[in-house]
């Protein structure tokens, strides 16, 4: 097609990217959250840990020794790594990843429907970049 024959680009005519990256982070969010609730429970190194410091709404800090001897700090998300309340001394199981130690959860941690729901919406979202992008393309043939 000519150069003078050519319709300046349009903001339509890039409208089903949009659907398509949001659909892509979606799977990789859903990706991370079925990593964190399938792989760490079967395959993750298990550890008890203290709580060190409560932070209110904010999750707890907690301490604990990994198997291979390295003592480390990090925190609990209230709400995404444990249900029930914990306080100052208490003892809770976490499991981790022992090449990265830092990223330990409390057992039980993980919600399966968020992960469901994660990987349901990547796919409502590709779907309706495909959608667009057909809709474009059938616009373009006109």
């Amino acid at each position: 097609m000519p150069a003078a024959d050519r319709r300046p680009a349009s903001e339509s005519e890039f409208s089903w990217v949009r659907p398509l990256i949001g659909a892509l982070v979606l799977f990789f969010i859903a990706a991370a959250f079925a990593y964190n609730h399938w792989w760490l429970p079967d395959r993750g190194a298990r550890a008890q840990a203290t709580v060190v410091r409560d932070r209110g709404s904010k999750g707890v800090d907690i301490e604990f020794t990994t198997s291979a001897g390295q003592r480390v700090k990090t925190s609990l998300s209230k709400g995404t790594d444990y249900r029930q309340s914990l306080r100052l001394g208490d003892s809770v199981t976490v499991r981790y990843d022992p090449e990265y130690p830092e990223t330990a959860q409390a057992e039980k941690a993980g919600d399966i429907f968020g992960i469901l729901g994660t990987f349901g919406c990547s796919v409502v979202g590709l779907i309706c970049g495909l959608v667009a992008w057909k809709r474009w393309r059938q616009e373009e043939a006109i």
